[in-house]
């Protein structure tokens, strides 16, 4: 079965570095394993990483506690990744 490539910061071109920067900034620091993926198609990247964090960063409630929502609910729901 073929994989995608994950793009790593230091393989990736400019544009790519340039979102990931913009990710590890909007997330405290990490960039997930879907960004990396996504580094295949530069434009899908900077696309979907502005959209996602514009909402995840736009709402009324503190970030530490949407991330402990998830938790919660990932938790709950018993996923393990």
């Amino acid at each position: 079965m073929k994989r995608i490539d994950m793009i790593e910061y230091d393989q990736a071109e400019p544009a790519v570095k340039a979102s990931f920067d913009y990710i590890r900034e909007a997330s405290g620091g990490h960039v997930m394993n879907v960004f990396k993926v996504l580094g295949n198609q530069p434009n899908v990247l900077e696309g979907i990483s502005t959209l996602l964090f514009g909402v995840y960063r736009s709402g009324e409630v503190d970030i530490e506690l949407t991330e402990l929502a998830y938790l919660y609910t990932s938790t709950l729901y018993k996923c393990h990744y």
